[in-house]
């Protein structure tokens, strides 16, 4: 909306289920703050066993559900082949997903370079998503938590769908607490938007 209708603010507000949440221009990148993460239970193996085709579980991270105004599992994956090539059970995905009161399973595999995910929420019509700003605030609390800790974290999604995507977090910690989450990136325009009137 900046390129196209010369918004003249740097700062903006949006409304959403989980409160008013700031917005923020900064160069050619927009950052929305998220509430602060949450962690709650820590699934075992056998809890998604049947979510996917192969044994996919990195054994030195936790499996644990988190939120930052959605829930989510947060799934470490052994290696980036892995990643890229399981394959989803969307039924036994939704059936865990009812299970432990979640929106869906969020993957990930790292290194010391890079930061890979896919995300899978079928129980809400999502089989496969591009882009997950609110799951990867989660990933970058949970990353913090154990001990992977970085002011800002890129993570890459939606090679598996077509539809590469780079989210960036950034975080702003005090010790070992995080006090404010920013999710954002570089935005595409695909086509032509409508007409909007933002007085």
């Amino acid at each position: 909306m900046r390129n196209k209708l010369a918004l003249d603010k740097n700062k903006y507000t949006i409304e959403t289920k989980s409160g008013d949440l700031d917005v923020a221009l900064q160069d050619d990148m927009v950052f929305m703050e998220q509430n602060k993460p949450e962690f709650f239970k820590t699934l075992s193996k056998t809890d998604i066993a049947k979510c996917f085709d192969i044994d996919v579980v990195c054994k030195n991270l936790p499996i644990v559900i988190g939120s930052t105004g959605l829930h989510d599992i947060m799934l470490p994956v052994k290696s980036f082949e892995i990643l890229e090539a399981m394959t989803p059970n969307f039924n036994e995905i939704s059936s865990v997903s009812q299970k432990f009161n979640v929106i869906g399973i969020h993957a990930f595999c790292l290194n010391q370079e890079r930061i890979a995910c896919r995300n899978f929420a079928p129980l809400y019509d999502i089989p496969e998503e591009s882009a997950t700003g609110t799951s990867n605030c989660v990933l970058a609390g949970y990353l913090w938590q154990n001990n992977i800790r970085k002011s800002e974290y890129i993570f890459e999604q939606g090679y598996t769908t077509g539809s590469p995507s780079e989210i960036i977090v950034r975080l702003t910690t005090n010790g070992d607490d995080i006090s404010k989450v920013l999710v954002g990136g570089r935005g595409y325009l695909v086509g032509e938007i409508c007409n909007v009137d933002l007085q």
